[in-house]
C-alpha cells in the first residue's frame, strides 16, 4: 500500500530510491566487476580516455577512476550510518528527557534541538552552494585562460590556494567527523519519535516505536548519505577531510583534478557530475517519502 501511494502521488522517490540502490551495492561490486584495486597505479594506463579496459578513464598515475569512486562511495554510505547511528541515540534521549521534564529543562532542550538542526542545516546548504559557485568559476576561468592561449600554471587554478589548508585525516576519522556533523540535522526527527511515544499509551509504547522509528531511520538514512556527500567533498576539496592516496570525490576534484583540467578533463567531470547526480536523487527521495512512510504527528512546541 505504501509503495503503490508513493508510486501514485510521488513517482519522483522512486528515482532517489535507484540511485540509493545503485549507489550501495555499486560501491561494493563494481572493484570486483573492474578487477582494480582503489589504489592500483599502472603507468601504461596512465590519463586514458573513458572507454575499453576503464569505463571511466584513468587519472595521471593510471588509476581507475571508476573504481575509486566506488570506493569512495563507501565512505558516504558508512558515514550516512554513522550519522543515522548518532541521531537516533542522542534524538531519542533528550526527546525521553524532555517530555518527562517541565518548565525551563524542557524549553531549553526543545530550543537546541530545533535550533541546532536549523542551523547545521542552513550552513551546509550555504556552504556547498559557495563551494559549487567557487569550483565552476575556477572552471570557466582555467577554460578562458586556455581559449586565449594562457594557461596558468598549476598551483594557479584557482584563487584560493588549498596546499595552505592541509590537515592529514584518517579515513575513520573523516567519517567519524562527518557522522558528527551530519546526525545533528537528524536528532529532532528522532527527538519527535520519542516525544510521541511517551505521550501514547503505555500499551500501544513498543508498537508506535517500531511503527515510527524503522522508516523515519530508513529515509533519515538516505538523507544523511546525500548530504554526507557534500560535506565529505566538501572538506575533502579544501584539505581538510580525507587526503590522498585515499579517493574521495572532493579530493579527486582538487589535486590532480586541477592540475590536469584540460588535458584529461574526465578526471573531474566524472566525481563532480556524480555528486550532482546523487544529491539530487538522494533528496527527491527524502522529499518523497518523509510524508508518507512516517505518520503524521504533533511537532512538540514551546510551553
Amino acid at each position: 500500500m505504501e509503495l503503490i501511494r508513493l508510486l501514485k502521488h510521488r513517482p519522483w522517490g522512486f528515482v532517489g530510491i535507484f540511485i540509493l540502490l545503485a549507489v550501495i551495492l555499486g560501491s561494493f561490486l563494481t572493484p570486483l566487476i573492474t578487477g582494480y584495486a582503489w589504489n592500483e597505479i599502472s603507468i601504461e594506463a596512465r590519463l586514458a580516455p573513458p572507454g575499453g579496459e576503464h569505463i571511466l578513464g584513468a587519472d595521471n598515475v593510471g588509476r581507475d577512476i571508476l573504481t575509486r569512486m566506488s570506493y569512495g562511495a563507501q565512505l558516504f554510505v558508512w558515514a550516512g550510518i554513522v550519522a543515522v547511528s548518532i541521531s537516533a541515540i542522542v534524538g531519542i534521549a533528550l526527546g525521553w528527557v524532555g517530555s518527562i521534564s517541565k518548565g525551563a529543562v524542557n524549553n531549553i532542550i526543545k530550543i537546541c534541538v530545533f535550533g541546532v538542526s536549523a542551523l547545521v542545516g542552513i550552513s551546509v546548504v550555504v556552504v556547498s552552494l559557495l563551494w559549487i559557485i567557487e569550483y565552476l568559476n575556477g572552471v570557466a576561468s582555467v577554460t578562458a585562460a586556455v581559449v586565449n592561449g594562457q594557461p596558468p600554471a598549476a598551483t594557479t587554478l584557482f584563487t584560493r590556494n588549498i596546499t595552505s589548508l592541509l590537515i592529514k585525516s584518517s579515513i575513520q576519522f573523516s567519517i567519524i567527523v562527518t557522522g558528527v556533523i551530519v546526525s545533528l540535522l537528524f536528532i529532532s526527527s528522532f527527538y519527535r519519535i520519542a516525544w510521541t511515544v511517551v505521550m501514547s499509551s503505555p500499551g500501544m509504547r513498543l508498537k508506535t516505536f517500531w511503527r515510527k522509528f524503522i522508516p523515519t531511520a530508513l529515509v533519515n538514512l538516505g538523507m544523511a548519505t546525500g548530504i554526507s556527500v557534500l560535506v565529505m567533498s566538501v572538506t575533502s576539496y579544501y584539505g581538510i577531510g580525507i587526503s590522498s592516496p585515499y579517493p574521495s570525490w572532493g579530493g579527486m576534484l582538487s589535486g590532480a583534478g586541477r592540475q590536469f583540467m584540460m588535458v584529461a578533463p574526465w578526471m573531474w567531470k566524472s566525481p563532480f557530475y556524480a555528486m550532482v547526480v546523487m544529491v539530487t536523487g538522494l533528496l527527491l527521495f527524502g522529499s518523497a517519502t518523509l510524508g508518507i512512510w512516517i505518520p503524521s504527528f504533533s511537532e512538540p512546541k514551546l510551553d
